[in-house]
């Protein structure tokens, strides 16, 4: 109940603001002008100056709707971009995830040749999925991606030697990934026109 009658007192407090307004506005004295002019009966100003209250107070109330609407909007659309940054960033993160599975599931060395197409194969489609969700995010997350640390190739110890170089590659773009995430406002912005 405490809620009501906070709710009822925040109405009134901006309906009377909005009608405050127009009850100091000049419409009383063109009633006043134009009663004058065609020389209306006293009653004629008691009927016009009620007539012209209730008019206020109903775009009064319009006024003040219109008023909270307008926050209404913009904290909707505030919200709209929170949750659409929120999903980006989650689908960023599922991304850098099966990039570690990846990188979790590099062919040991001695494995057959057919495992380790398979593994490049998988390295290549990930790479390219991941190069194209971010470039539908944001062009500028998509190039820090691509982006080259120029790091010698690692040795790792139980992969399969022929497997270093996309090894390293994998783990430059997930490193790019992590900074992509790390600095989220910066890459997942989006560019307005």
């Amino acid at each position: 109940m405490h809620t009501l009658f906070r709710e009822i007192g925040l109405y009134l407090k901006a309906v009377i603001w909005h009608w405050w307004n127009g009850m100091s506005c000049a419409l009383w004295t063109f009633a006043a002008i134009y009663g004058e002019a065609h020389q209306k009966p006293e009653a004629w100003y008691v009927h016009a100056s009620f007539g012209l209250a209730i008019a206020v107070v109903c775009i009064s109330t319009f006024f003040a709707w219109r008023e909270q609407n307008r926050k209404l909007e913009a904290e909707l659309i505030r919200i709209k971009g929170y949750e659409e940054k929120t999903s980006e960033l989650t689908a960023v993160s599922h991304m850098a995830f099966d990039g570690h599975v990846l990188a979790g599931q590099v062919p040991a060395d001695g494995a057959k040749d057919a495992e380790v197409a398979d593994w490049k194969r998988k390295v290549e489609e990930w790479l390219s999925l991941t190069r194209g969700l971010l470039y539908q995010i944001s062009p500028i997350a998509a190039n820090k991606f691509s982006q080259a640390r120029r790091l010698p190739a690692g040795e790792y110890y139980g992969v399969c030697r022929t497997l270093f170089g996309e090894l390293s590659l994998l783990n430059e773009r997930l490193e790019n990934l992590t900074d992509i995430m790390e600095k989220s406002s910066i890459y997942l912005a989006k560019i307005v026109d």
